[in-house]
């Protein structure tokens, strides 16, 4: 429940905001079932726009297809570069930090603006390094 409403907290944000994401899709989803599509559905409707790192595997492939649909410009990572079973998502001051490695759920979140400065550092310098 805890994970859950890290994520719905992101869904208050206003129409036109932008959350950047570097994370495993495909890991949120094993864990939470269904859970991600209701997630989508309600950032789509509340206008908040998404930018994403994931993994370069088939099941992130798919995920691709649909970011015009769902708001959201994805960027695939090499498969060395990030492996992880958790997300990182970025937004305002907020950095939200959710771990599914083998099923044991752990969150954080950090509100401090000099944190989430530090976090959409790296995020625009992976970004910038996955669309070459």
């Amino acid at each position: 429940d805890g994970i859950r409403s890290m994520y719905e907290e992101s869904l208050l944000l206003s129409a036109g905001s932008e959350i950047l994401s570097l994370g495993n899709a495909k890991a949120v989803e094993e864990s939470l079932p269904n859970f991600g599509e209701w997630y989508i559905q309600r950032r789509v409707k509340g206008k908040i726009r998404m930018r994403a790192l994931v993994t370069d595997t088939p099941y992130h492939r798919e995920i691709v297809r649909r970011d015009k649909e769902e708001l959201r410009k994805t960027v695939l990572l090499h498969e060395e570069l990030f492996t992880q079973d958790q997300e990182i998502n970025l937004y305002g001051d907020t950095v939200a930090i959710m771990s599914f490695e083998n099923d044991e759920f752990v969150g954080m979140l950090i509100d401090n603006p000099v944190f989430a400065s530090g976090y959409k550092q790296m995020f625009e310098l992976l970004w910038k390094l996955g669309s070459k």
